[in-house]
């Protein structure tokens, strides 16, 4: 394997990987370039280029036609084959050459779950901890194309807005951080869009203490707080 992928043997967490290889989409392809695996634990969508991964964790930017003015590129995880947008992923397709590694997260899983540091860690997390690892006034004036923003900001989405709020805290449980976090970041938001702290900007400052924290990208991130959610719900 190191002969054909010498980046393979400086994953963190290596283990064998179990697929079944499938065209992508048969009624298009039939070379075997386009042959991917059918499944990545990271995920049950992105198995074909048009199909983001982030679909099935329901984050994608475009989840329900969400963000229509936006029109992202896309990215291939060297590893498994499956493809999410650049910006679900929060890199640019652009300073990813063909020759280079990029990993969607996969290597980091173990049967679907990436395992945390310390649970513990999340549950002694102080406000200033977290002032340290994030930006709140950063996260407020990012620009960045955002689904929750989206679907938070324009009528409909009912379902979708219900799934994103259950699966927004994670391995976050420890209400009073969760309340200290919410006055911080109402300090930087304008009356009229304070609605959106709880909703919005809220989980953008825990996806973003997940990814320093676990050193994980975008994608983990936002499974983990999805898994992790379900956790605490059973």
């Amino acid at each position: 394997m190191e002969n054909i992928f010498p980046w393979f043997s400086d994953l963190q967490h290596p283990q064998p990987i179990h697929v079944v290889w499938v065209p992508s989409k048969p009624s298009r392809y039939g070379t075997l370039r386009h042959v991917v695996p059918a499944v990545c634990s990271a995920g049950p969508y992105g198995a074909h280029i048009e199909e983001c991964a982030f679909e099935g964790l329901s984050c994608c930017i475009k989840t329900s036609k969400a963000n229509p003015q936006h029109n992202p590129s896309w990215v291939e995880c060297t590893l498994c084959g499956q493809w999410v947008h650049d910006i679900c992923v929060h890199v640019k397709a652009e300073d990813i050459g063909e020759d280079d590694p990029f990993l969607c997260g996969c290597d980091r899983l173990t049967q679907t779950i990436c395992s945390l540091e310390s649970n513990d860690w999340y549950n002694q997390l102080t406000l200033d901890l977290c002032k340290s690892l994030v930006n709140f006034k950063d996260v407020v004036e990012d620009t960045q194309p955002s689904l929750r923003r989206y679907v938070f900001n324009h009528d409909g989405f009912r379902m979708l807005r219900r799934s994103l709020r259950i699966g927004r805290y994670g391995p976050f449980q420890n209400d009073n951080l969760i309340d200290s976090i919410l006055e911080e970041l109402l300090k930087f938001i304008s009356r009229e869009k304070q609605n959106l702290v709880p909703d919005v900007y809220l989980p953008e400052v825990l996806l973003r203490i997940v990814e320093k924290k676990e050193k994980v990208n975008r994608l983990l991130a936002e499974k983990i707080l999805l898994d992790y959610s379900a956790l605490h719900f059973m």
